[in-house]
């Protein structure tokens, strides 16, 4: 065991960087994972929440979808109402929408059964069928006491109706064949337009043609109705039909159930259509078929679409004891598939549902004894959401494996490369040659190519510092020339213009100069040791006088305002001139065109405070120390070598004088402020 003990620490020790990024990476997937996981739980719960709320939503606009009259349709036939499609058969509605044909005078139109009550009928052709619009409504009024029939609604399409003439049996007209079968009985007939005195333009009453099992036909009475045409938005025309059957003929007297109503087994009535159409003069008659089959106008399925995109499944309940339960079912389901195949976890068009906590919400339909219930029994993670976790999982898994090799042969070598470069970089080791050179991958490459790069360095670095060496060599003996020849005429100068004179002061100081050109002094060093003599001097006299000549230098439109006299200080005359030069210089160059530049005196307390303004751009915020450092300047130095030392220069005058200069912006400019000690 104590061997065993030594034998990881020593492991430990010889791969402590290599463990320890192990660890770390370990951690890290570990977090990651934790994070995924509280990701997903937390995008569960929200979407938990947000379906709620949705659930109640589109619970309500199933009720605002549908009137009272439909919502009681739904009811009657809740059963017949939830699929797509069904077959052609009656409803049961709570009353009758029959009215008999109006008098002429009179232009109201019936009002229709509810929409949930039609059929859209199709064709076996469908898209190439000849009539776009062919919808009806068969039903039963529930209360028989307003008489024991078969009542029909229907629409149909029709730019060019041929009315029936009177005496023909053959229909050369228009008509809409019925056939209504209930139990053993069935009965035919084609029900055609016919004008007569008491119809107005627009306005047909139906003759029904009893087509009978020997396909002899005669007009039954016993079926009456009208029809009436409206012209739509688009140009075409529709055709409104209201009719009644006479149901006493499938009920006999001895039917013990004949006072049963709606008759017994209604739901099994089934209705045939076809439809025959002739053209406006009269020939080229059509003849069409309608499928069994026809299409529900809001169905169940078109009323839970919102649910069944969600996953959701939509339940109706009424009240019945015990509670009927109708189910509406998806699309897939209607095929054979179940809504809720899925186990734990399943994809279903693209989400992730997960199995997990049923989330129940119901809404009470108005005006019925129907519940709606809404139950989702999955969480849904979007697509993109799970699908981007399990590429994140994916690749935290693959970077746990693909770790170990990634240590050894990439991250240790370049961090011993890294290491060995900031040495370098630091002079603190003499390193001959970089590590991994003897490697053939893509890190003895970096290696080999940084030692050549190295080598070329120092052969460019011995090459420059012997070129370097020899420039400065030059440049320091060029200065002692210029500086032993400048000495004698200057000396002449001074001897024809000495001292009182107005240019001897200016000849001095060119004097005082000439050993730091000739000593090789560097210039941060020169204006520091400059010896300044602070004389008694009326600083308004200064500052307007140089406003005065200041176009002397070249510079225009400088002014001055505040007192003429009666402020002194101590300051050395020269040095004071070379800062008010120095900062005009500066506000000339970045002052906007045409603008001038203002100098003005302000006495507060003891101190002369002297301030300089020019209109133009403001100095940045980041800078406004930077200006007064040595060599620091905005200006292109290519074109200005002497940029970056005027401001350092008034610096370090004006604290020799015992005074400050600090620079600050205005809103349209910048303005510079000296104070200065006054005489006590």
């Amino acid at each position: 065991m104590p061997k065993i003990k030594d034998r990881v620490i020593d492991i430990a020790r010889r791969y402590q960087v290599t463990l320890a990024t192990g660890l770390v990476l370990i951690l890290l997937t570990g977090l990651s994972l934790a994070i995924l996981a509280w990701l997903t739980l937390t995008t569960i719960q929200r979407n938990q929440d947000v379906r709620r709320g949705f659930l109640d939503r589109d619970l309500r606009e199933i009720t605002l979808r549908l009137d009272a009259e439909e919502r009681q349709t739904f009811e009657r036939n809740v059963d017949r109402l939830i699929p797509n499609y069904r077959t052609v058969s009656p409803l049961l509605l709570p009353r009758q929408y029959y009215v008999a044909l109006p008098p002429p005078n009179i232009r109201s139109t019936p009002r229709l059964p509810p929409r949930n009550c039609f059929l859209n009928l199709e064709t076996a052709e469908k898209a190439d069928s000849p009539f776009p619009t062919t919808r009806v409504c068969p039903y039963f009024a529930e209360n028989k006491s307003l008489g024991r029939y078969l009542f029909l609604s229907a629409t149909i399409s029709d730019d060019s109706l041929v009315p029936l003439r009177p005496g023909d049996v053959n229909i050369n007209a228009d008509a809409l064949k019925i056939t209504v079968r209930h139990k053993s009985k069935v009965a035919t007939w084609w029900l055609t337009y016919q004008t007569t005195p008491a119809t107005t333009r627009g306005r047909y009453e139906i003759t029904a043609i009893r087509e009978n099992a020997d396909h002899t036909r005669e007009r039954d009475r016993r079926v009456e109705g009208w029809a009436y045409t409206q012209n739509q938005a688009d140009g075409s025309q529709i055709v409104n039909l209201v009719v009644r059957i006479d149901f006493k003929e499938f009920l006999t007297s001895s039917d013990p159930e004949e006072d049963i109503w709606p008759p017994q087994d209604w739901e099994k009535i089934q209705l045939s259509l076809a439809r025959k159409d002739l053209a406006a003069n009269g020939s080229q008659a059509k003849t069409v078929t309608y499928n069994s089959l026809a299409k529900t106008a809001l169905s169940g399925f078109e009323l839970a679409e919102a649910f069944i995109k969600s996953h959701t499944e939509l339940v109706v309940v009424t009240d019945d004891i015990p509670p009927s339960i109708h189910r509406i079912y998806s699309p897939s389901e209607a095929d054979g598939i179940a809504l809720d195949p899925f186990g734990y976890v399943s994809i279903v068009d693209g989400d992730l549902l997960v199995k997990g906590r049923q989330l129940t919400r119901t809404h009470i339909l108005p005006d019925t004894k129907l519940t709606l219930k809404a139950i989702h029994s999955a969480n849904t993670v979007n697509a993109g959401v799970w699908q981007a976790i399990s590429v994140l999982i994916v690749l935290s898994i693959g970077s746990l494996v693909f770790a170990p090799y990634l240590l050894k042969n990439l991250l240790i070598p370049i961090f011993t490369l890294t290491r060995q470069s900031r040495r370098l970089l630091h002079n603190s080791s003499n390193i001959d040659n970089f590590s991994y050179g003897e490697k053939v991958s893509e890190i003895g490459i970096l290696a080999r190519s940084l030692n050549e790069l190295l080598d070329e360095t120092r052969r460019q670095a011995q090459r420059e510092a012997s070129r370097k060496f020899d420039e400065i060599r030059i440049r320091e003996d060029n200065l002692r020339v210029l500086g032993h020849e400048i000495r004698a005429p200057l000396q002449a100068l001074l001897s024809l213009h000495p001292e009182g004179t107005t240019t001897h002061p200016y000849l001095k100081r060119m004097r005082a100069a000439l050993p730091h050109l000739h000593d090789g002094v560097e210039a941060q060093e020169a204006f520091g040791n400059r010896e300044l003599v602070l004389e008694e001097t009326d600083i308004a006299i200064v500052a307007s006088d140089f406003a005065a000549s200041a176009h002397l230098l070249e510079i225009q439109d400088v002014t001055y305002s505040g007192p003429t006299d009666g402020v002194s200080c101590w300051v050395d005359f020269e040095a004071i001139e070379d800062v008010f030069s120095h900062i005009i210089k500066n506000a000339a160059d970045y002052r906007s065109e045409k603008t001038p530049i203002q100098i003005s005196i302000e006495v507060v307390g003891e101190h002369a405070i002297l301030i300089f303004k020019n209109i133009g751009p403001r100095i940045p915020s980041e800078h406004i120390e930077s200006i007064f450092e040595f060599g620091f300047s905005t200006k292109e130095k290519k074109k200005d070598a002497g940029a970056g030392i005027g401001l350092y220069v008034a610096r370090v005058y004006v604290s020799k004088m015992n005074g400050d200069i600090r620079a600050e912006n205005l809103e349209h400019g910048v303005q510079f402020q000296i104070r200065l000690p006054l005489v006590t």
